[in-house]
């Protein structure tokens, strides 16, 4: 539809294989089709388990979204958008809610935001295993680790590029903090720190190095030699309660 100087249009019929997709897209475009908005809006979006499966080798929930793009001289030069992910149950992580929050405006590398209220992390995932030297010893029962308040703000600087200035959750109902800062490279090799807050120890300060499939943490902080300079660390001296 033409209306004055604009262009108007609404697709809301979808099809895609292997999956569910409800939804609609609305684009209103100068009659050159350089400046203008587009509006996404989906209701659904679900693959199916053969699909869910090779994505994180188990259960994806269904996704629903919303994201407005303004358009100038031809290119996206802005936009916000906010996608939820429904239960999902993956090899080594699995949450009941998800929620990425993404936005740009102007130049500036897109601001991704993702928070999830609960998440949890199989014991025998590499990403666990490195966590777990940085608990001290710390042992939590079941096959899961019980991770709360998920924060993270970071910027994708390129395709595969990205940093985080924050990210923070917490463990065992809250008693122990973590907070983090670093940065990912193409090679998928990473660089920052990782802090852990205990009930009794605080600032102990981890260098985190290593790639994302195999991440590596070293001890730096004076906190640390101090606490390893004991004669036995555990729960009692973390102040953690069972």
């Amino acid at each position: 539809e033409v209306a004055k100087d604009y262009f108007d249009s609404k697709f809301s019929e979808f099809v895609i294989e292997n999956g569910e997709f409800i939804g609609t897209l609305s684009v209103r475009l100068d009659r050159a089709l350089k400046a203008g908005r587009a509006k996404i809006e989906i209701e659904k979006l679900e693959f199916d388990p053969a699909v869910q499966n090779v994505l994180v080798e188990g259960q994806l929930g269904a996704l629903s979204a919303h994201a407005n793009i303004d358009i100038t001289g031809g290119s996206i030069k802005g936009f916000t958008s906010n996608f939820k992910i429904g239960p999902t149950l993956g090899h080594d992580l699995k949450f009941l809610a998800l929620n990425v929050v993404a936005s740009r405006s102007g130049e500036p590398p897109p601001k991704i935001d993702i928070s999830a209220p609960t998440f949890e992390l199989n014991k025998n995932s590499n990403l666990f295993k490195t966590l777990n030297e940085a608990l001290l010893g710390h042992e939590m029962s079941g096959e899961w680790a019980a991770f709360e308040n998920l924060h993270v703000e970071s910027r994708l600087l390129e395709v595969n590029v990205f940093e985080w200035n924050k990210a923070q959750a917490t463990l065992d109902k809250g008693q122990i903090h973590l907070t983090s800062e670093g940065s990912m490279n193409r090679e998928r090799l990473m660089t920052g720190k990782l802090k852990v807050d205990f009930p009794k120890i605080k600032d102990l300060e981890w260098t985190l190095g290593g790639s994302l499939n195999s991440p590596i943490l070293t001890d730096q902080s004076e906190s640390l030699r101090k606490l390893r300079a004991r004669v036995e660390i555990n729960d009692d001296v973390l102040g953690l309660k069972k």
